[in-house]
């Protein structure tokens, strides 16, 4: 882990009936802009309806760098930034 890191993306959702946690999210793609920017793009769809919810995560494994900002595009949507130090833990030292 001296040159990767995990990035953890959840959901609470619907409980798939079928056991296929895998299927919510799909990665588009994870763009560094090379300033500090790391943009994660993915799609999410929640399984049916269903009378009870799981939290279910995505990990990503991607470089260890001292990213400043995080940003979530969700099927299209920016839906959350994280700015620094913010999902990093723990905190790096200064």
């Amino acid at each position: 882990w001296k040159q990767h890191q995990i990035l953890v993306v959840s959901h609470v959702m619907p409980a798939p009936a079928d056991g296929g946690f895998d299927k919510a999210f799909a990665v588009q793609s994870i763009d560094d802009d090379g300033k500090g920017t790391l943009t994660v793009r993915y799609t999410f769809t929640p399984a049916k309806q269903n009378t009870s919810t799981v939290k279910n995560p995505m990990l990503l494994k991607i470089p260890r760098k001292d990213y400043t900002r995080v940003v979530f595009i969700e099927s299209g949507k920016t839906i959350g930034e994280l700015g620094p130090g913010a999902w990093v833990k723990p905190e790096p030292t200064p």
